[in-house]
């Protein structure tokens, strides 16, 4: 009998496609734009290598590890650890790069990485988170084989696009161009945030709380 290797990089099989609520959708854009908001006005748009200097300017808890990549397989793959309070980003030397040029698959990926620290995706698990690609047969694709990492996907463009994100008018492209982002993900989370479950969602989330008088 003949057995043959499964690649790293096929698609993963798995029984059931990834989810993510509108009640949980619209947790994690609340969160992820509350976070931006201490970066930048809301009209206001920047590289994922930026938001990342800041973080990691004399910060001894957040920090990121380079490596030279030897491979195309190493190169687009960005990994995160968060681990008793401190932060690892894990990203080739390459990917930084092109994600500082301006890549929007770069600046994704490392925005995927950034989301997982910030939605609590390492509070359980306590591992390494990676973002990788897989080969289809269309070409590349990032294809989020659980929950987390579609969470993960979404929460990237949510932070990246902030409240873009809720304009009916809003053309995916451009957007996707200005934040630096993936236009299939802006795609996809439009349909999400002005989704009209998702609003509601997000009404309750936002909607002033009543002040206790004592």
């Amino acid at each position: 009998m003949k057995i043959e290797q499964q690649s790293e990089h096929k698609v993963p099989k798995r029984k059931q496609y990834p989810t993510i609520t509108p009640k949980r959708a619209a947790e994690a854009f609340y969160e992820l734009l509350t976070l931006r908001r201490m970066f930048l006005e809301d009209e206001r748009y920047a590289k994922l290598t930026e938001y990342l200097d800041i973080l990691t300017d004399d910060n001894a808890d957040t920090r990121i590890k380079t490596f030279d990549a030897k491979t195309h397989a190493q190169e687009v793959k960005a990994g995160s650890l968060a681990l008793f309070g401190k932060v690892i980003f894990i990203v080739s030397n390459q990917l930084l790069e092109k994600a500082r040029k301006g890549c929007k698959l770069a600046n994704f990926t490392l925005a995927h990485e950034f989301a997982h620290v910030e939605l609590g995706h390492h509070e359980d698990q306590k591992i390494v988170k990676n973002f990788q690609l897989f080969s289809t047969e269309q070409g590349q694709a990032n294809i989020p084989p659980t929950d987390e990492e579609l969470e993960a996907n979404f929460g990237a463009t949510f932070f990246q696009c902030g409240v873009a994100l809720l304009d009916p008018d809003a053309d995916p492209i451009s957007l996707a161009n200005r934040a630096y982002t993936d236009v299939g993900y802006v795609k996809k989370s439009l349909r999400i945030c002005q989704s009209e479950v998702f609003r509601k969602e997000l009404e309750i989330l936002t909607a002033p709380k009543p002040r206790a008088v004592l």
